[in-house]
């Protein structure tokens, strides 16, 4: 199968000879594109390669008609609408860590520039100037530094900061003290990092939490004369504040790679005091430019012809990364939430997945009876990036646990889903590692092969009535592949499950209900 890969951002040519090696992909490259231009270009390709330059809205991604993965060539993805990919089936990647070290490298360089003044001194002397006294620098030894976000970025600034001899202080909610810790540093609330630090540098995605994370009221916290890097993201940082603080001495420096807008053609830094600018060049080494090329094309290429899904953001697994004693057991949750959703009556409000034996990864059985389920009354394509958004929306809460055994079985999958016309549990199980069965429905109980044509049929438990049943299919032409039978009690309600070569025609089905015995018949499809 031929897939198409748009590129539209500058990538290293070796990435691009990575994937014309691939006689199944073909490399379409084209900068520079209006978002209408754009739209019309990702219509109909199956993969997107982006850096920072491109802005991939809902808008493109609603005009995509193929596209199955965008893989951002670096770390920060605030300029792809991940929720909108998300919904429609979208794999958002990124390539994380590449770029790591050269990020760290420029963070030190600004510090180090802000603190010795090189930027003035390099005009003040190509001005004829020789202004030794008025450009007396500080040392970075025994200087306090805060890291905000102790991510790959963070960390390396770290490290080579703790060559300078420099006090560490972390802020970062989401790595535990006990790490920082380790590390030779400080753990630090946001509020004490700010009043304590000669030195602030920012490491942290952009989002709704960390927007403007540095306004007016937090660098009034600030100590005096306290320096700011950012080689992160521009929104996290309120320009007009930082301008005004930088005007008036409270900021004695700041050395920023990125801005709100780039180019940042309106941006009141550019006539502040003390404020040193590149134009977002973290990433911007040789090293690192092939590096994240590479990663980025293999992404692409490993999840367009392997299913292999690096570095994911919005997929919990992809097919080829399923256990080989789990892949039956996914392709089994399919069927089991398939055969829910055709014999559950109306929308259902929970749906609750348990795994037991040694079935102990979890999340992928869920994704399988979720896909299974609501494929059946979608008309929009399902897997495993949109399955758990779509159920958000419907207003079905999903829960999943394990058990570490089973009474019956080694290993079983049971998923009960709930709304408000009532409650169905469906178990199944895989016996000889391949041989996919059900094995419980409500309180019945059999060994259903989940395969094509199956007639559930819930009738009186008398003599006579799977005769009757034989008959009449038999009379229609019909051959009974296979035929399980459950009941709950001698003589009472008993359910059938009947495996059929080809589906019903609408005249049988309504000959089997017109028997007084026979009380429902589903037919179900896989």
């Amino acid at each position: 199968m031929n897939y198409k890969v748009l590129i539209t951002d500058p990538v290293s040519e070796e990435g691009i000879d990575l994937l014309k090696e691939s006689d199944d992909l073909e490399v379409i490259i084209k900068e520079d594109l209006s978002p209408d231009e754009l739209k019309e270009e990702i219509r109909n390709v199956d993969a997107h390669i982006i850096r920072s330059g491109t802005n991939v809205s809902a808008e493109v991604i609603e005009a995509a008609e193929n596209l199955k993965v965008i893989c951002r060539a670096g770390v920060g993805v605030d300029n792809i609408d991940i929720e909108a990919a998300t919904k429609k089936g979208i794999v958002v990647m990124n390539v994380p860590g590449v770029n790591s070290n050269a990020a760290a490298e420029l963070t030190m360089a600004l510090m180090l520039a802000l603190s010795r003044n090189v930027a003035k001194a390099d005009r003040s002397i190509k001005e004829g100037k020789w202004e030794r006294s008025e450009l007396v620098g500080q040392e970075l030894k025994n200087k306090k530094l805060g890291v905000i976000g102790f991510g790959k970025v963070g960390k390396e600034v770290a490290s080579r900061a703790r060559s300078f001899e420099m006090d560490l202080s972390i802020y970062d909610p989401y790595v535990s003290d006990d790490i920082i810790v380790e590390s030779g540093a400080k753990a630090s609330t946001l509020e004490n990092l700010l009043q304590e630090v000669d030195y602030i540098t920012l490491h942290l995605p952009l989002n709704e939490d960390t927007k403007h994370l540095i306004n007016s009221d937090s660098i009034k916290n600030m100590k005096d004369g306290v320096r700011i890097i950012n080689c992160a993201r521009g929104g996290l940082i309120d320009e007009q504040a930082l301008t005004d603080a930088l005007n008036e001495g409270k900021i004695k420096g700041a050395g920023l790679d990125v801005f709100e807008n780039e180019p940042p053609e309106n941006s009141p830094l550019l006539k502040a005091k003390n404020v040193l600018l590149t134009p977002h060049l973290g990433a911007s080494t040789e090293e690192a430019k092939i590096g994240v090329s590479l990663g980025a094309c293999k992404q692409v290429r490993d999840f367009l012809l392997s299913n292999k899904a690096e570095n994911a953001l919005n997929v919990a697994f992809a097919a080829g990364e399923i256990s080989p004693l789990l892949e039956p057991y996914v392709e089994l949750a399919g069927k089991i939430g398939l055969l829910q959703s055709q014999l559950m009556d109306g929308e259902i409000t929970k749906m609750k997945i348990t795994c037991l034996g040694e079935l102990k990864d979890v999340p992928p059985v869920t994704l399988g009876v979720l896909m299974g389920f609501i494929s059946f009354s979608s008309t929009d394509p399902i897997n495993n990036v949109n399955a758990h958004y779509i159920a958000e929306q419907r207003g079905i809460k999903v829960t999943e646990s394990y058990k570490h055994g089973s009474e019956s079985y080694n290993n079983k999958i049971e998923s009960v889903v709930t709304g408000p016309n009532g409650k169905l549990k469906v178990s199944g199980t895989v016996f000889a590692g391949k041989y996919q069965r059900i094995v419980q429905l409500n309180e019945y109980h059999m060994e259903l092969n989940p395969e094509g044509i199956i007639l559930v049929i819930k009738s009186n438990d008398i003599p006579g009535v799977i005769g009757l049943i034989g008959t009449i299919l038999g009379e229609a032409g019909q051959n009974i592949a296979e035929f399980n039978l459950g009941r709950r009690e001698k003589g009472g309600v008993a359910l059938s499950f009947v495996n059929l070569d080809s589906p019903l025609e609408s005249d049988v089905l309504e000959k089997l209900l017109s028997e007084k015995d026979i009380l429902k018949v589903d037919q179900i499809k896989f």
